[in-house]
Parts: structure tokens; sequence; C-alpha cells
């Protein structure tokens, strides 16, 4: 029997604006490779200007150019 060490990160979109629309994300990632991912998502923060701003606060287009870079993620 293999045991995983996974880390489990989640976050919400929808509830502090009272949207319609609720969604709530989970990602599982290999424990050994969370440090790698954490680390090339802060750069892709930083490239996109994101930077560590809410995400009801980012502007339309650095929300569109930052999904895209992470859809980009062959960890993805």
């Amino acid at each position: 029997m293999t045991i995983l060490h996974l880390n489990c990160y989640v976050d919400e979109s929808g509830q502090d604006t009272k949207g319609a629309f609720f969604l709530v994300i989970v990602v599982l990632v290999e424990r050994s490779l969370a440090s790698e991912m954490e680390s090339k998502l802060i750069d892709i923060e930083k490239t996109t200007t994101k930077n560590s701003l809410k995400w009801t606060k980012t502007p339309f287009e650095v929300r569109k150019k930052f999904l895209s870079e992470i859809a980009r993620m062959s960890e993805f």
C-alpha cells in the first residue's frame, strides 16, 4: 500500500459579495511538490501584476491573464 502525503488548498468566491453564484475550489497536491508549485504561483502573481490583491479588487484583464498563466502550468 502506498501512502500519499497531500496538502489541501481550499478557497471560496461569492460569499462576501452575496453573489448569486458561490464557488468553492479544492486543490490537492503531493506534499513533495507543494513548495515548487507555490513558488510558481507566486511568480505568476508577480508577472501578471495580481500580486496579493483580493480577487474582487483585481482588474478583469489581470484576472484573465492570471488564470491563463495558471492553466498553462503542466502540473494542472
